[in-house]
């Protein structure tokens, strides 16, 4: 079922057939309590949350199944079902409560990418626990080197929402990225934003990205666009042409 969940979600389909399926899967899983396995469960969860599955009786029977299991989750289902909550917007104090304790345990496990996501989520839900917080930072800064570009930049814009980057912090992160111009788009304009939020790096390499993020315009989303337009406003370059391309844009 969960294997089946997941294939759903990914089709990225809404038609009438896949929700059905969806939704008999959903009613399925609610008449076989204490059978899941950490990973099973987290990723139908995750899957019912990505379909917009939202069956307040299937969300509860999920928390109880997990807070059962929780001494048994590893770092990504913990992930996992911190990303369903969030996408159902539901969050059961208990539950959250004991991820939040689970992944404090686990600092040590998370992977490079784990570590990175846990971060994401975390700013994003606006889960705002400082010990777990502080922990994952310190995981994170002390294995920098294991951290892809991308992943840099995705970590220090999380720390920066969650007001947990300095602008010492960032200009380690800074220096672990290998080649600022081979980023992608979305994550040039991610590292001009947090650039501009934490007023850190040096307007060369500020003005570089910019650069890169005009030059992508096209291939940028709306989102993209208004985040780009208000780094370079908050934090602006000589003639403003860039932003002006941007708000073109």
């Amino acid at each position: 079922l969960a294997r089946l969940s997941m294939g759903l979600a990914r089709l990225r389909i809404t038609s009438g057939t896949v929700i059905e399926a969806a939704t008999n899967i959903a009613a399925a899983m609610k008449t076989m309590p204490g059978i899941w396995d950490p990973r099973s469960l987290t990723t139908a969860a995750l899957a019912m949350a990505i379909l917009n599955i939202r069956d307040e009786e299937l969300i509860a029977f999920v928390a109880v199944e997990a807070t059962k299991q929780i001494n048994a989750f590893q770092p990504g289902d913990c992930n996992a079902m911190l990303s369903a909550l969030h996408r159902w917007r539901s969050y059961p104090t208990a539950l959250v409560q004991a991820l939040v304790d689970r992944m404090v345990i686990l600092k040590a496990d998370f992977t490079s990418a784990e570590l990175t996501e846990a971060l994401r989520l975390c700013s994003e839900v606006g889960l705002a626990r400082g010990h777990l917080l502080r922990e994952l930072r310190s995981a994170s800064f002390q294995s920098l080197h294991k951290f892809s570009d991308p992943n840099l930049v995705s970590l220090g814009m999380s720390l920066a929402k969650l007001r947990m980057l300095t602008s010492a912090s960032f200009e380690e992160l800074l220096a672990g990225i290998t080649d600022v111009s081979a980023l992608k788009p979305a994550s040039s304009v991610a590292l001009l934003l947090t650039m501009a939020w934490v007023d850190g790096g040096d307007a060369a390499t500020y003005e570089k990205v910019a650069a890169q993020v005009v030059a992508a315009t096209q291939s940028l989303h709306v989102g993209h666009l208004c985040d780009a337009a208000w780094a370079l406003a908050a934090r602006p370059i000589g003639s403003s042409s860039e932003l002006a391309a941007v708000c073109s844009a």
